[in-house]
């Protein structure tokens, strides 16, 4: 069937500034804004498209609005972002008696700044584990990380040794857990407890 493109801008609601490296889709399709803040999206169907621009470290709220495409023809769009609100965000985990003393525990999720922008976090990662914060030992023997999220994200994690597959944790049935919360608009103290790494034979 005939198609059309998506051409535009993405920039700072507050400075003007072009913002690089936002994710758009629409219609089955996806780009990031480059150094400019200039995005293409091409071979799109003809029709109306929900067009969405997400910020991968969420330092922008994400947005989206309509655009329609006309066959062999490019839809302009100008898109100012506000700027997100981020707040500290402090994980404290106790972890099981077995934990090696030397093992590096990382906090594996679903935004940029836990190292695993859209993953399958249930099915694995696709990210290095060095791109992963790695928590700190207490005194008390807890890890604690702090990190600045925006607020209002939809945050998916789990606690691992390794690289969010191998080595993290799990049920009693050997099933990776998987921790689910919203970012509040205020300071984040989340509390968890790892249970085991591995199941029990």
């Amino acid at each position: 069937g005939a198609k059309g493109r998506i051409m535009g801008e993405v920039l700072d609601f507050t400075t003007t500034q072009p913002i690089p490296n936002l994710l758009v889709t629409a219609g089955g399709e996806q780009a990031l804004t480059l150094a400019d803040g200039t995005f293409l999206l091409e071979g799109l169907p003809i029709g109306t498209h929900n067009l969405v621009f997400y910020s991968l470290d969420g330092s922008y709220e994400l947005y989206q609005q309509g655009a329609v495409v006309a066959a062999d023809s490019t839809t302009p769009v100008s898109v100012q972002l506000s700027p997100a609100k981020l707040v500290t965000a402090i994980f404290t985990v106790k972890v099981p008696a077995d934990t090696p003393a030397d093992a590096p525990i990382r906090l594996a999720g679903n935004l940029y700044q836990l190292g695993n922008t859209y993953a399958d976090l249930l099915g694995g990662v696709s990210s290095l584990a060095t791109r992963m914060p790695q928590l700190g030992k207490l005194p008390d023997g807890r890890y604690m990380v702090t990190l600045s999220l925006p607020a209002g994200a939809y945050l998916e994690y789990k606690y691992t040794l390794g690289d969010g597959l191998w080595s993290s944790e799990v049920n009693s049935k050997g099933t990776f857990l998987l921790r689910q919360l919203i970012v509040p608009r205020s300071n984040l103290d989340e509390q968890d407890v790892v249970d085991a790494w591995h199941t029990e034979t």
